[in-house]
């Protein structure tokens, strides 16, 4: 038969009803990390060219994607404070095709594992980490539900354990963060 096309913003809305549909669900795994993670995560930002596609949204991924807009504007602070991670940021683009803030995290937390271990070499890291590190539990303390989350899930749980080389960084943790630490690990070292 004869493929019939379709009008553009008719075919955009039918695919973010689907996605929407199936984001509703939860629990799918793999399909609510593809459209929460790869898809709304890449969705353009409100200054950005085509950001009235957000705007075409249904009320869960609508919901999801502010929470996805905080936590990557928390993360272009983090940049913007700390310009040692930019190396790092542009890798993880190019990498990644996007900013995709749980796995980005994750990287930056084993970069300053790479610091204090000394395997990454730069002018006083001792100063970099403490700033750093009142920095985040700043965050930890001050920011909203979600960025809190994405410093408990990626940074603080990929510190390295008790018995891992280099647990002592733990020791260096604000008070708020050390107690998530030790939800997660049991004790400091």
């Amino acid at each position: 038969g004869e493929i019939k096309k379709e009008n553009p913003e008719a075919l955009i809305r039918r695919i973010l009803e689907y996605l929407e549909e199936a984001f509703v669900k939860k629990g799918q795994g793999y399909v609510d990390y593809l459209i929460g993670v790869i898809f709304l995560q890449n969705l353009p930002g409100p200054y950005e060219e085509h950001c009235e596609l957000a705007k075409l949204l249904g009320p869960a991924m609508a919901e999801e994607y502010r929470g996805t807009l905080e936590l990557n504007g928390f993360l272009k602070k983090l940049i913007e404070k700390f310009p040692d991670l930019k190396g790092l940021y542009d890798e993880h683009i190019d990498y990644c095709h996007g900013l995709l803030s749980h796995s980005f995290l994750a990287d930056i937390t084993r970069w300053l594992v790479s610091v204090y271990s000394g395997e990454i070499k730069i002018e006083n890291p001792e100063a970099l980490i403490k700033r750093f590190l009142e920095y985040l539990e700043e965050a930890y303390v001050n920011e909203s539900e979600e960025v809190n989350n994405l410093i408990a899930v990626a940074f603080i749980e990929n510190l390295p354990g008790p018995y891992e080389e280099h647990c002592e960084l733990a020791r260096l943790l604000g008070p708020a963060m050390a107690e998530q630490y030790i939800v997660i690990y049991g004790y400091i070292k």
